[in-house]
């Protein structure tokens, strides 16, 4: 049957069911996109950021152990001395939280091969760390200088750099999916009003 033999209100029913066809299918569409946005936005909130402050939780322990190092060197207080030296597990097991959040969420190859190189750093900082603790609470001040400017000193730059490194990594990561997630915005706006 062709349109000029169809009633009035038949074209204009057929008219206005196209119409809510044609909605039907662009809310779907939208909607469908705003989920990506939302798996865009969730990606960053629960990976991408808690990586990125894991990662400076690294740092800032790393940091703080320095500082324990340099303190312990300097005091002639033993019991400042044995303060500094018992807050020294406690700042190494927050490295290993850390880093165990960052092991169980790091999925991509570049990811894995960051942390491996962070966790070798570590694993070269860490016994140096060892013996200057042992130097320091066997009174031997000195050596512990020694080793401190000779080896430790290196072994916590590289540490550092390796964490400064990841960070960069989930930083971009993170900007990338923000910019995914903003494009997807983009492309649902102009889906549903376009």
């Amino acid at each position: 049957m062709s349109a000029s033999k169809m009633k009035l209100s038949t074209r204009l029913g057929l008219g206005f069911g196209t119409v809510l066809l044609l909605l039907v299918v662009v809310s779907a569409m939208g909607i469908f996109k705003l989920n990506s946005v939302k798996d865009g936005i969730d990606l960053i909130v629960d990976y991408r950021i808690p990586n990125v402050h894991a990662a400076t939780e690294i740092i800032d322990a790393n940091y703080q152990l320095a500082l324990l190092a340099r303190d312990s060197l300097l005091s002639k207080d033993p019991q400042q001395i044995k303060k500094n030296m018992e807050q020294i597990p406690v700042q190494r097991e927050q490295i290993k939280k850390s880093t165990a959040l960052l092991e169980s969420n790091l999925t991509t190859d570049e990811g894995r091969r960051l942390l491996a190189l962070l966790v070798a750093a570590r694993n070269k900082y860490a016994p140096l760390l060892d013996e200057f603790a042992q130097l320091i609470n066997a009174n031997q001040g000195e050596q512990a200088y020694q080793l401190q400017e000779t080896r430790i000193n290196a072994a916590h730059a590289d540490y550092i750099a390796a964490a400064n490194t990841l960070i960069d990594f989930l930083n971009d990561r993170a900007k990338q999916d923000g910019e995914d997630a903003a494009s997807e915005v983009s492309a649902a706006t102009w889906t549903i009003i376009g």
